[in-house]
């Protein structure tokens, strides 16, 4: 009876200690979304340096990202890509935030990993088209939203875009064809996206016809105040 009675408090005892020994993971992601995210940090930060996992590591730096502490967000990415460099979850995050610190040379440098295995990979044309326009390469801008439409032609931000890539490379003497051609297919998917309808304007005025300006001009500011 005493034989049975300790095979007894042996099960609970291990039963009892497997249902302790909870994954880390599951605390913090649970601080993470209900929005604690000093919790988040101050968890995660409690593991060991060597222990931590790249799911650690971006967690941690998703917490710092969204408590706008950019620094250790950047780092924390940075760890996570280290551990995981195939994951481009985890490198366009860090991409992202490189960009956001103002360190585009290896915001793109990042993206164009991503790119090289997954020439499809949507969001990360998506940012370094905007990268490229942002920082005025406009003809590695229109290349990049060039792609976009090969992928997808029905995107109207990527007609967009790619129509403002253009008509910043030479104001002066926009490509005749390319700019009104896609903002048109933009308008055609989104009638009320009012900047290509404003850069439409621009486009006409740069070509001194001027009625067809004042015409766009007018339908973007109706579609702004209605």
């Amino acid at each position: 009876m005493k034989k049975i009675a300790s095979i007894l408090l042996l099960v609970v005892s291990l039963t009892t200690l497997t249902f302790g020994q909870a994954n880390p993971s599951d605390s913090y992601k649970k601080f993470y979304n209900e929005g604690s995210f000093k919790e988040a940090i101050t968890f995660i930060s409690k593991i060991d340096t060597s222990k931590r996992t790249a799911e650690d590591c971006f967690y941690l730096a998703q917490s710092y990202n969204s408590n706008k502490e950019m620094l250790p967000a950047v780092q924390a990415y940075q760890k996570a890509v280290q551990l995981n460099p195939a994951h481009n979850g985890f490198r366009i995050s860090f991409a992202r935030a490189l960009n956001l610190s103002g360190n585009t040379t290896d915001a793109i440098e990042n993206l164009n990993t991503i790119i090289k295995t997954d020439s499809t990979n949507i969001a990360a044309l998506s940012d370094l088209g905007s990268i490229y326009l942002t920082t005025k390469k406009y003809q590695l801008a229109r290349s990049t939203f060039e792609k976009l439409l090969e992928l997808n032609y029905t995107d109207y931000l990527s007609h967009y875009y790619l129509a403002l890539s253009v008509y910043n490379m030479n104001t002066a003497q926009p490509d005749t064809d390319a700019v009104p051609n896609h903002l048109i297919h933009c308008l055609i998917n989104n009638p009320r996206f009012t900047p290509a309808r404003d850069l439409l304007g621009n486009y006409y005025f740069t070509k001194q016809q001027y009625k067809r300006a004042l015409t766009e001009y007018e339908v973007s500011s109706y579609n702004k105040n209605s």
